[in-house]
């Protein structure tokens, strides 16, 4: 262990705790919050680690639960979008000039937003 930072596991750990004790939807959501159903080892790599984490929170499906690295910065694509039916419709594009707000998503690689949406319903 480095210096007095948690291990892997003392973290996972640690959020499943508080999610099972503090978390609203915890009665709802106890089938979801089992250990078992994800490995987290202390000799995983970082990426491992965020990927099972974001995947644990994300079948809680609450916006609200995120995890993010304090050294990371976050990602930004240079715009913002909202889903209305079946488009994508810009509501801001601050850093992107190719697009601007008012402008309408309909495909993505050729699918459509309800199968992208479908294809990443868990993110």
């Amino acid at each position: 262990m480095r210096g007095n930072m948690p291990t892997k596991t003392e973290i996972f750990k640690d959020m499943q705790d508080i999610l099972r004790k503090d978390y609203s939807g915890h009665i709802d959501k106890a089938e979801i919050n089992c250990r078992e159903k994800y490995r987290i080892t202390d000799d995983m790599s970082d990426e491992e680690f965020k990927s099972t984490i974001q995947s644990y929170l994300l079948d809680f499906k609450d916006g609200h639960l995120w995890f993010t690295s304090k050294n990371k910065t976050p990602l930004s694509i240079g715009f913002q979008v909202r889903k209305f039916q079946d488009a994508l419709y810009v509501i801001k594009a601050d850093e992107e000039k190719r697009i601007e707000a008012g402008d309408r998503v309909i495909l993505i690689d050729g699918l459509t937003i309800s199968q992208m949406a479908k294809r990443y319903s868990k993110e």
